[in-house]
């Protein structure tokens, strides 16, 4: 990995987000870049600055350019690592400016905060970023608001038995394998099946000789409500990262996926990474035939 963008709105959110970052950064020898993306100003605005002489677009540009580069400062001072600040106030759309810094900046990784529900609810269906969820490739990395960072030792990785699941998996590891993390695949079910068990075993056995990483634990988790499987399995050893696969999905598990996405980001308290599979069409993808991951 040589180069993450974190995207920065100077709240409390985007300093977990900008710590996370760093640390990863750190670990990685990879170079950050903290992006602040200021939409234009709508013309009510532009008329209200120039009669009231409130402050201007370019005041703000300036005013933002200085506070990204003092926290720039900070960060290289206590991580040793390259940081770079980048105000990009010249796009028509805040959505559009940060899809167009991912387009043009060849990043490996994009790491932003979330304060709960609405915000990931903005980022994969909302206004502000439902675009950039559909036509990034780029990993994406979610922090929760007052997460106190942590190594990323322990990973849980949810699958569905996905062809996808060795692309994913190889992706996450890159991003930490300078932790030497455990890796834990769970399929969470309703009931116990001979068959999932069957299926589970033949993955780890594909995987372990794929990835030739000994540290892979495989686990089936009976659970008829979905977020409490994820969620109990991630808080009960105090895991330190949720890893989901991003690809298709039909219009019922979109549906359903509005729902639960809301309910897990209300009670997680740990990062999570979305791996987008090399498709053009890309969903985080929760219900099974036969479960659900």
């Amino acid at each position: 990995m040589k180069k993450i963008l974190c995207l920065v709105d100077f709240s409390e959110v985007a300093n977990v987000a900008i710590e996370y970052a760093a640390n990863i950064a750190k670990n990685s020898d990879a170079e950050l870049v903290l992006l602040h993306v200021m939409g234009a100003p709508t013309y009510a605005e532009a008329v209200s600055a120039t009669i009231n002489g409130t402050e201007t677009l370019q005041s703000k540009v300036t005013g933002n350019d200085v506070k990204l580069g003092a926290t720039c400062n900070v960060v290289r001072d206590e991580f040793n690592i390259r940081c770079h600040p980048f105000v990009k106030s010249d796009a028509l759309f805040i959505k559009r400016g940060i899809e167009e810094e991912i387009e043009a900046g060849n990043y490996d990784l994009i790491v932003m905060g979330s304060d709960g529900a609405e915000t990931l609810k903005q980022l994969f269906f909302g206004t502000h970023s439902n675009r950039l969820i559909k036509k990034t490739s780029v990993p994406l990395l979610i922090i929760p608001v007052g997460y106190k960072y942590k190594k990323p030792t322990k990973i849980v990785y949810a699958t569905d038995y996905e062809p996808e699941d060795a692309i994913a998996l190889r992706t996450a590891i890159s991003f930490t394998n300078s932790f030497e993390p455990t890796i834990t695949l769970i399929h969470v079910t309703d009931k116990s099946k001979s068959e999932s068990a069957i299926v589970l075993n033949s993955l780890k056995n594909l995987l372990e000789a794929e990835m030739q990483k000994p540290k892979i634990i495989f686990e089936q988790i009976i659970d008829k409500d979905i977020v409490s499987g994820i969620n109990s399995f991630m808080v009960k050893d105090d895991q330190d990262m949720l890893v989901l696969l991003s690809k298709n999905y039909t219009l019922p598990e979109k549906l359903f996926y509005d729902n639960l996405i809301k309910e897990v980001n209300n009670i997680a308290t740990y990062p999570l990474l979305v791996i987008h599979a090399p498709i053009q069409k890309e969903h985080i993808r929760f219900i099974s035939r036969n479960g659900v991951f």
